[in-house]
């Protein structure tokens, strides 16, 4: 389902440690760039369009495909859109050329059932002659014409001699609800059905949980412990018998500018019952689908012949709506292998600078396999007059950790495979630091690393992290943290480097990826800095001056961000409104700076009570003698029919002599309220 899958978080934290009195080396930071893991498909275009269905069954639109294969026939289930809701519909083809729509497979239950809102994404597996189909049902839905599922969403079930139905939908029993407790506690929805060492596995809420049965007749037990965390839905199976290899398809959920199904990615594993976020790749999206760029939705796959067969809804327009879709089909070849998964550089980003310094493991040398709560602490020594214009830090630990800075809090992790990162520009100072990390260790080996970056002037770099000069103990006040170390402290422990076993960690902004593609991530010549001016605004180094608006930060129940990528929307809420940043690039003649955004308008274009107010651009240098602006661009015009969207403006400049050593800024203005900006972005060479 086109949801917001709920974000699980541990539900105990512990830690913290103070970086020791160290050496600085000062060192060029290298030059990144971002990239992702890519397991590409053919794709070729869309296949079946909305709109002839029987009974009008698919007027608004169609989505979610679900294929099944039956005796040299494929039968696309899929959800149709018309009044009075979604509901689940079937076309049959035998060449995936040629299909014959058969109409509605499902009704609305009566009014106070469960399914009285939709009846849809069904998932079918065949037991002895009868074919078990479990379906989403919820009973509120949005207003004519979307008529979308409102949830909570629960899974129901039909049962059929035959694919073609008639399908008996067994209102009176529900295979399962949203269960506290478990992944599936905003919401139940089914996904694909696997037998596996004698019962069957369902991969539920987009691969977040496991719900399992042996017999399809009864309940089913949903799996406490998550499997994927990141936010993705739907999920299709398909298994490689020449390496004995699962893959799981799923939907990546983009957040902005509204909630939608921007891509399918693929995990794999040799075990179902257990995923790594790590062990994915991107299969289709708007970089390789001919003609949905915006929105892929959906992933169900069915083998033919020596390929794999990709289905998914899309839209031949830019715009995020659940209707007016269409179902595409794209292929991989096969077999599949992780070996086939490929390394690509992504485009630059505001996350390619982030803090890449890491330290060495330590542990308290005379804490062994039990669990315990140990505490590190020590200083982080920058030159006197070196005061960071930037500066984060980076962080993990075996099994948990709590942080802080010069006494103050950063805050928590509790799972050691994601570093975790904080931008410490306003606690970091000239001269002395204090540094703090408690780590409890549940079992097992256990430990901690971190590494500070700091950016300084005139593009210089300085980082450190934790080594064989910290301090650690079991002992100290409630204060610790802010006083030195207690003299009965022993000097650490150390355990390895960051790829150590048993972590194996590689450096921060290659954690998303399988570990054999990160390690063979290319080290970059240095070379000067972009100057990065947000995508996420509510965490850029340096302020945004606002002026004749305000800086607001909506509920993203109203206006939804992309909270997993910690991107944040900057709205100038009033008229003549004014953001600018300067920043810390200074101007070479010679230099080409292009500065990038994209900008959104109100939803209320839509309805015709705020006609667009339009605005600028801007890039201006600072000196001796003040601000003086370079260059500007109108922003592009909206309509209505561009609700809910964003546009992409850029201008470029490339510096004159006169501008030689000026300090270079970006200003946004709007000549009326409600407009929106994002991904800010200022580079030079």
């Amino acid at each position: 389902m086109n949801t917001i899958p709920t974000r699980l978080v541990g539900p105990w934290l512990a830690l913290a440690a103070l970086l020791g009195s160290l050496a600085l080396p000062e060192q060029c930071q290298a030059a990144s760039s971002r990239y992702e893991a890519r397991l590409d498909a053919t794709d070729s275009g869309c296949i079946l369009r909305h709109g002839d269905g029987p009974d009008n069954c698919d007027t608004n639109g169609m989505r979610e495909p679900s294929i099944v294969q039956e005796d040299g026939t494929f039968y696309l289930f899929y959800d149709g859109c018309a009044a009075p809701g979604w509901l689940a519909c079937l076309a049959t083809s035998t060449d995936l050329k040629t299909w014959k729509k058969h109409g509605r497979m499902l009704s609305l239950g009566p009014k106070g059932y469960d399914d009285s809102g939709t009846a849809s994404s069904p998932w079918l597996i065949k037991d002895g002659a009868t074919w078990h189909m479990f379906y989403v049902a919820c009973p509120a839905v949005t207003p004519a014409p979307d008529y979308v599922p409102a949830g909570p969403y629960l899974t129901m079930k039909a049962t059929a001699p035959a694919l073609v139905g008639p399908w008996t939908q067994l209102r009176d029993f529900v295979p399962f609800r949203p269960t506290p407790g478990t992944p599936t506690a905003g919401g139940a929805y089914p996904g694909h059905i696997l037998r596996y060492q004698g019962e069957y596995l369902m991969f539920i809420n987009g691969g977040q949980a496991i719900a399992r049965t042996r017999d399809l007749e009864a309940p089913w037990e949903i799996d406490v412990q998550p499997q994927l965390t990141s936010p993705v839905e739907n999920t299709s199976i398909y298994y490689e018998p020449t390496n004995g290899t699962y893959w799981m398809f799923v939907n990546h959920i983009r957040m902005l500018p509204v909630p939608h199904t921007d891509a399918t990615w693929v995990y794999w594993s040799t075990d179902p019952t257990h995923w790594s976020e790590r062990d994915r790749a991107v299969v289709l999206d708007g970089r390789n689908c001919s003609w949905s760029k915006t929105i892929i939705g959906m992933a169900t796959v069915t083998p033919v012949g020596n390929r794999l067969a990709l289905f998914y809804d899309g839209q031949d327009s830019n715009v995020h709506h659940h209707m007016g879709r269409d179902i595409g089909l794209a292929w991989l070849d096969l077999p599949l292998s992780p070996e086939r998964v490929r390394l690509q550089a992504l485009p630059p980003s505001e996350d390619d600078d982030a803090g890449t310094a890491l330290g060495e493991w330590i542990w308290h040398p005379s804490v062994g396999e039990q669990a315990a709560t140990v505490r590190f602490q020590g200083r982080l020594d920058l030159p006197a007059d070196a005061t960071p214009e930037r500066a984060r830090l980076a962080i993990t630990a075996d099994d948990a950790f709590t942080v802080w800075l010069n006494g103050v809090r950063l805050g928590s992790g509790d799972n050691w495979q994601q570093l975790g990162s904080f931008d410490v520009t306003s606690q970091v100072r000239a001269g002395i630091n204090r540094l703090a990390i408690e780590v409890r260790n549940g079992g097992g080996p256990g430990g901690a690393i971190a590494g500070l970056t700091a950016w300084l002037p005139a593009g210089r770099v300085l980082t450190s992290g934790t080594s064989g000069a910290w301090r650690c103990g079991q002992s100290g006040g409630e204060q610790w943290f802010a006083q030195d170390a207690p003299d009965d402290w022993q000097p650490v422990q150390v355990l390895g480097t960051a790829s150590a076993s048993p972590w194996s960690l590689v450096p921060p902004g290659t954690e998303g990826l399988p570990a054999a593609l990160a390690a063979s991530v290319p080290t970059l010549p240095p070379s000067r800095p972009n100057a990065v001016l947000g995508g996420g605004f509510e965490s850029v180094p340096r302020p945004w001056t606002v002026t004749g608006g305000d800086r607001i930060a909506y509920d993203w129940s109203r206006f939804p961000r992309d909270l997993w990528m910690g991107d944040y929307y900057l709205w100038l809420n009033g008229p003549n409104g004014r953001a600018e940043q300067t920043t810390a690039l200074l101007a070479r003649p010679g230099d080409l700076c292009q500065v990038t955004a994209e900008v959104g308008y109100s939803l209320d274009i839509r309805d015709g009570n705020m006609p667009w107010p339009g605005g600028r651009f801007v890039l201006f240098t600072t000196g001796a003698d003040g601000p003086r602006e370079e260059a500007a661009t109108e922003l592009p015009s909206f309509t209505a029919a561009d609700a809910g969207t964003f546009k992409p403006v850029s201008l470029t400049w490339r510096v004159p002599a006169n501008a030689n050593g000026r300090r270079v800024g970006v200003r946004l203005e709007s000549r009326g309220p409600q407009i929106a900006w994002d991904n800010v972005r200022l580079e030079a060479p």
